[in-house]
């Protein structure tokens, strides 16, 4: 006769909040499943871990703050760490009743990865608070704040979605993938508010350099001069963030709209500068180079400096994503329709100034 296969399932809080919690909460589930066992069943135990990973996330993430030479956990390490040692408590208890029970069966820990789409429309509505939070004076001082989702930039849709999350009488809307509206009964309120804001996110922002990454001065101006005889107007941005970006050998995605629109889906990395650096350049306008920076080009000098402002901007968003492991980048299609249409009314503009 084939054995009966029993899959549990252990909820949100079933493990309890801390280690000592957790430790009791496995003793009183394991009874439960030994008895099962001994009827002759096949168990598999599946939990969740969002109280877990909030405890590991915060506790890495302060770690990294007093030790500069140690990286961020991702959520997907944390997550990890957590299957590790939930599984580590259940297994150590589940084979404790058994043996009490003469059953002498092996007990395993599995850790598990999920496929998941990036572009799910979840990720547009997180409903979990990891990390820190701001204060009940903090908040009461910003007078509000929701989130409009995402819609494309100078569509009825993003305006419908900031008017709708306006409703709740919020002064601060957060705009995914775009920035923040605030509001103010004039503009001294607002723009006190906008500075509170960016303070509470810059306590909160994660990966950022504890040192300055290391910079060749010489090969930066080596690399200017020889592209100034190939481009108007060259510039290069040279910020811890873009440093440390540019040292990792990855490029940066687009996660908001204005780098869409101005570069398109990325800021590629290149290794072999005398090889590959006029032809990335030429295609992005934006190129890392390690120990340079981002080596920026345009037509005009304005657009240079608009251009390493942005770039400044990403590589804090980028490296805020790598450390939080979440998903962020905007999907392909949008990319390619913003950085379209930005392409096509800026030529038309330019050539109206012609």
């Amino acid at each position: 006769m084939e054995k009966k296969k029993v899959v549990i399932a252990l909820g949100h809080r079933a493990l309890g909040n801390t280690l000592p919690e957790q430790k009791e909460a496995t003793k009183r589930t394991a009874k439960i499943i030994a008895q099962l066992v001994k009827e002759g069943a096949e168990v598999v135990i599946s939990h969740s871990n969002a109280p877990q990973v909030g405890m590991i996330h915060m506790a890495m993430n302060e770690f990294g703050k007093y030790h500069p030479d140690y990286t961020y956990a991702p959520m997907s390490v944390c997550s990890a760490m957590s299957q590790g040692y939930i599984g580590y408590d259940l297994q150590n208890a589940i084979r404790a009743e058994l043996m009490k029970e003469g059953i002498y069966k092996p007990v395993s820990t599995i850790l598990t990865q999920v496929v998941v789409d990036p572009y799910d429309e979840a990720f547009y509505k997180p409903s979990k608070i990891i990390g820190r939070v701001m204060t009940e004076e903090e908040a009461e001082k910003l007078g509000g704040i929701a989130r409009a989702a995402y819609g494309l930039s100078s569509t009825e849709k993003l305006a419908g979605a900031v008017y709708d999350a306006m409703q709740s009488g919020a002064k601060v809307v957060f705009m995914v993938h775009h920035g923040v509206l605030i509001c103010g009964k004039d503009r001294e309120e607002a723009f006190s508010r906008a500075m509170l804001l960016e303070e509470i996110c810059k306590r909160s922002i994660l990966g950022q350099p504890k040192k300055k990454p290391r910079k060749d001065q010489k090969r930066q101006e080596k690399l200017l001069h020889v592209l100034q005889k190939h481009f108007h107007y060259v510039g290069i941005c040279d910020t811890p963030a873009v440093l440390l970006c540019a040292a990792s050998g990855r490029g940066i995605p687009a996660q908001v709209d204005d780098m869409a629109q101005m570069i398109g889906r990325k800021i590629p990395c290149c290794l072999h500068v005398r090889r590959d650096m006029l032809g990335l350049l030429r295609k992005y306008g934006a190129v890392l180079v390690p120990r340079v920076g981002v080596v920026v080009s345009a037509g005009t000098a304005d657009d240079v400096e608009a251009l390493r402002a942005l770039v400044a901007k990403a590589a804090v968003c980028c490296l805020h994503v790598r450390a939080t492991g979440a998903s962020a980048s905007l999907s392909p299609v949008n990319v390619a329709i913003q950085h379209h249409h930005y392409v096509k009314k800026y030529a038309l503009q330019k050539d109206g100034e012609a």
